[in-house]
């Protein structure tokens, strides 16, 4: 990926997943955003088809788990391994031995260990496997991660111990998240390209002009009235 180290340094946490996900896109892989299911029932979905791969985030899931769960899905598609990330897992050992290796995957692209561990927070940091609420908040804003995924590299890192990662990763997951405000007020283009990403929705543009299907055909694919359709190519072409 053209992602550079410090990408995510002092920008907002949309921007890092949109970074993320543009480049994800790049490689032909769809990404899409859902709605219509709690957080508690599902994060994301992958399917390892091709030619083109999908990853489904939830919408409803703050933006930063959103980061870990899109990295995720990506790996169940690298090693050809479809699946659906639920909250609880109820999988077969080998199941529970992907997700695992899914998750070190995805931390380890998120939190490079030597980014990590050359912070001046986890440098000044004494011997002590207890980390402050402090320091993991404000090492989860330098890597647009969760409290969470910053104490579980960690404890892979051997800065921390099973016991106080599990104390409080049951601690942080006893909260209701809360509820996502102050997102700004887009155009209907704006919200397609969002939730269906701009590698489909540029398929499903190529394939009218191609009159592979039809302008009604791309209404129903898009979800999108037929009038917002030149606009769409508009801001489909800005962003190239």
């Amino acid at each position: 990926f053209n992602i550079s180290d410090s990408f995510h340094v002092g920008v907002q946490d949309y921007h890092a997943f949109n970074t993320w996900r543009r480049e994800i896109e790049k490689t032909g892989t769809l990404v899409f955003l859902i709605s219509g299911v709690d957080v508690d029932e599902m994060r994301g979905f992958s399917i390892a088809k091709k030619p083109f791969p999908i990853i489904a985030v939830n919408r409803k899931d703050a933006v930063r788990p959103r980061c870990f769960t899109l990295l995720h899905e990506l790996c169940h598609i690298l090693v050809g391994d479809s699946s659906l990330c639920e909250i609880s897992h109820a999988h077969r050992e080998e199941d529970k031995n992907h997700e695992k290796f899914c998750n070190h995957v995805a931390g380890a692209a998120l939190v490079p260990a030597n980014l990590l561990l050359s912070h001046s927070i986890v440098k000044s940091h004494s011997t002590s496997a207890v980390w402050s609420d402090k320091e993991l908040q404000d090492l989860a804003s330098r890597f647009k991660v969760s409290k969470d995924v910053i104490l579980r590299r960690l404890l892979t890192l051997e800065r921390t111990t099973s016991e106080f990662y599990g104390s409080k990763h049951t601690q942080w997951s006893s909260r209701t998240p809360p509820e996502r405000t102050g997102l700004p007020r887009e155009t209907i283009p704006e919200k397609v390209i969002r939730t269906d990403g701009r590698t489909y929705t540029s398929i499903v543009l190529e394939a009218i002009h191609k009159e592979a299907i039809t302008a009604s055909d791309a209404s129903e694919l898009l979800g999108m009235n037929l009038k917002h359709l030149s606009a769409l190519e508009d801001l489909i072409s800005k962003q190239e």
